[in-house]
Formats: structure tokens, C-alpha cells, sequence
């Protein structure tokens, strides 16, 4: 399980630990990919299983978004102006007793809602300001389903936007131990609040705020996707 990012349950008793459609195959790019009215960001071969149940692990009160996955780096990244018209979150089952020690730690119900992040620098200094984002849906329902939630109001996005996952509670839709040099993800933290003993914060939810996302992650994934279609 995970604590502000994620961790396994025994280490929950101990200590406040790290919780921390088809989108191109990497072949296709140029010609092509002007071609698409329809890609799947964050797709590419088979998405990992979740943590949970077993050596569960989960994402809480964070925002991040996945920056490389085998075959694509910057998977969430919006590659032409259109319309996030969905999204797809793979969740997994937590135990009874696990459920209970993530709500204690973190709240109910586990929720999440896509975001949508624009990357700017300004004198050396880099952030990420929150355009937009979805609805907040509670995912309490669908532990170890992977649910598909159409957008009634699809995110307008723009040609380099970051597409992330906003997190104020937590959710199992994480998968770790895997390969580090092709899965990595970033959250919406300071460079020096990235490990389990200095790690603090909040989701970030609030239109128009802007955060550092310094801390990288290898050898882990954040389970989710989401549909853009061309203006």
C-alpha cells in the first residue's frame, strides 16, 4: 500500500512510508499521427497489473502524471490540440483489513479525476500549473475493475499539455517493481519531499495553482489512460 505515494502494508504499522480507443504504437509518428482524430494517451503494449491485493501498494493524496513507459516517453503528453473526452483507471482490490488501514490513513471513499497540467519556467525554475480538471469520482464500487469514465464536459487540451492524475484520497492503481530505466512517473512535490521521511503535501486540485513536480519515481506506474480526439 502506499503512504503519500506508495508502500507496502507491513511497513504502514510502522512508519509513514512513499505512496507515493489507441494511442500510436512507438513505430508510428509524423504523417501519421496527423492523421489520428482518435489516440489513447499512456497506452502502449499491456498495461501492468495493480499492487493490490497482493504486496499491495497505492497512490494517495498526490498529483502525478507517468512520464515514460516501455516503447514512449512522455506518454501523457498531448501530442495535437484537441479534446480529453474520457478516461480509463485500472484499480485494484485491496484486502478488508487493507481497506480499513488506507481509510484510517488517507479517508473515503478512494477517488481521483484527471487533470490537466502546462509546463512552465520562469528564471531556472520549473512548474506545472493546473489548467484544468474533471470531476472528483468516487471509485469505491469498482476496486478491481477498470472502469471507463466518459467526460459529459471534455477538457480542452492544447499540443504539449501534460494529461495527470489528481489523487486527495487514495486509489490502487499503481503497479511497481518494474523495469526502471522504462517506467517512471512525477509528482506534484518539491525536489527535497520525495522520500518517505520528508514526504508531505495534498493532491494538487485547484484550477490555475502551479506546483514543482521534482520528484521522479522509476520503476513504477500509475494505471490510467485517457481518450483525446482531435478538434
Amino acid at each position: 500500500m502506499a503512504l503519500a505515494l506508495f508502500m507496502s502494508l507491513p511497513a504502514l504499522v510502522v512508519a509513514a512510508v512513499l505512496v507515493s480507443g489507441a494511442y500510436p504504437d512507438p513505430g508510428v509518428a509524423g504523417a501519421a499521427l496527423k492523421a489520428k482524430k482518435v489516440v489513447v494517451l499512456g497506452k502502449s503494449g499491456g498495461m501492468p497489473k495493480p499492487a493490490c491485493p497482493a504486496k499491495c501498494q497505492v497512490v494517495a493524496s498526490v498529483t502525478g502524471f507517468q512520464s515514460s513507459i516501455p516503447g514512449r516517453q512522455v506518454p501523457m503528453e498531448v501530442p495535437f490540440n484537441g479534446r480529453i473526452t474520457g478516461w480509463k483507471i485500472f484499480l485494484g482490490k485491496p484486502s478488508k483489513r487493507d481497506r480499513k488501514l488506507l481509510t484510517d490513513r488517507w479517508g473515503s471513499p478512494p477517488q481521483a479525476s484527471l487533470v490537466i497540467l502546462q509546463k512552465r519556467s520562469s528564471g531556472g525554475k520549473v512548474e506545472y500549473k493546473l489548467k484544468r480538471r474533471s470531476p472528483t469520482v468516487s471509485l469505491g464500487g469498482k476496486l478491481g475493475k477498470s472502469p471507463f469514465i466518459k467526460l459529459k464536459q471534455p477538457l480542452r487540451v492544447v499540443k504539449g499539455d501534460q494529461v495527470g492524475l489528481a489523487v486527495p484520497t487514495w486509489i490502487p492503481a499503481f503497479a511497481g517493481g518494474l523495469n526502471r530505466k522504462r517506467n517512471s512517473w512525477r509528482a506534484g512535490r518539491a525536489p527535497g519531499k520525495c522520500n518517505a521521511a520528508n514526504q508531505t503535501g495534498t493532491a494538487q486540485t485547484k484550477v490555475g495553482s502551479s506546483r514543482p513536480y521534482g520528484c521522479r519515481y522509476a520503476g513504477g506506474r500509475l494505471l490510467y489512460q485517457a481518450r483525446l480526439e482531435r478538434k
